[in-house]
């Protein structure tokens, strides 16, 4: 079973809430434009989404869990852009949902690099924030660095390109500098 506290600097000796799933959550967003909703990523692959409005602890909704579940394995990372959510996940796959709607992903993009080999995807984040959620910028499980276009419209293929030298081991995170930001 999965859990996730909410908690406020506020109030630092006990969690504002508690959220249940029915696996680990690996990563957690909260929307800044919609304060209340919490989005996460589990390590079955599943996306839910809670609305802290409610009383209850469990998810108002969540990806399925069946034979054609858009993740094979844990939802290493995700983003939130407006109503987009978007998450990755080590099988190589990015997917794009709508918070109205998380039974199927809008978008699901198999990343391969540009020899057609699956990029076992770490983490994520968009190339210019609040800007363009089509644009990524991804790390692997290998130590590589890529940028992607994702988005659009178009499920499918989406070839990432490397950038920059490869690292020593697993990239954990990464993070896009705002366009014309000093």
């Amino acid at each position: 079973d999965g859990a996730v506290a909410l908690w406020s600097l506020a109030t630092p000796g006990a969690p504002e809430a508690l959220f249940a799933c029915q696996a680990p959550a690996l990563c957690v967003r909260c929307d800044p434009a919609q304060p209340a909703v919490v989005v996460a990523g589990t390590a079955t692959g599943q996306v839910v989404l809670w609305d802290a409005r409610t009383p209850s602890t469990l998810p108002c909704q969540r990806s399925p869990l069946d034979t054609h579940a858009p993740h094979a394995r844990g939802v290493a990372k995700l983003e939130a852009h407006g109503d987009a959510i978007c998450t990755c996940s080590a099988d190589g796959v990015v997917c794009y949902w709508s918070c109205a709607q998380l039974q199927r992903p809008v978008e699901r993009h198999a990343v391969t690099d540009e020899r057609g080999k699956t990029v076992p995807v770490s983490c994520l984040a968009f190339s210019d924030p609040g800007v363009d959620d089509r644009e990524l910028w991804l790390g692997d499980e290998f130590g590589g660095a890529h940028a992607a276009r994702c988005g659009g419209g178009a499920s499918g293929k989406t070839i990432a390109k490397p950038f920059g030298a490869s690292h020593g081991g697993f990239v954990a995170s990464i993070a896009a500098h705002p366009a014309g930001s000093a």
